[in-house]
């Protein structure tokens, strides 16, 4: 009885909504959410929002905790989690960006520099 206690305990599904916050846009950071979401066997969805990207993710507990444990690695990011209802997806997907409103950038395209490999306009550089 005890061993079946404990299997159901390690196959419970757990399913979140991620907010995360920080700079997430033009760098990748979708395609690298898919990678984790398929290396951890979730389904679900990430997609872009006007201040970082959402990620609804569902998966077996052992498998959303580690998911969960590696984007608290990743650096720079603000992240909220929420826990939500189990949705079934299918799979894991990237889904197109939300329509947001776009705002001017206070920076002039001629005036971008590289800094630590990162491409920023020189009024962000000044407060790096």
């Amino acid at each position: 009885m005890t061993f079946l206690l404990r299997a159901l305990k390690v196959n419970k599904k757990k399913s979140f909504l991620i907010e995360i916050s920080g700079i997430v846009q033009g760098i990748g950071f979708r395609p690298k959410i898919y990678n984790l979401a398929e290396k951890h066997n979730l389904s679900g969805y990430v997609f872009n929002t006007g201040s970082g990207v959402k990620i609804a993710a569902e998966g077996l507990k052992q498998n959303t905790d580690c998911f969960i444990c590696e984007l608290k690695k990743l650096p720079s990011l603000k992240i909220k989690i929420k826990k939500t209802s189990y949705k079934n997806y299918k799979t894991f997907e990237i889904k197109k960006s939300s329509k947001t409103k776009k705002f001017p950038s206070p920076c002039r395209k001629s005036a971008y520099i590289e800094r630590e490999n990162v491409r920023v306009c020189d009024l962000q550089a000044e407060q790096l």
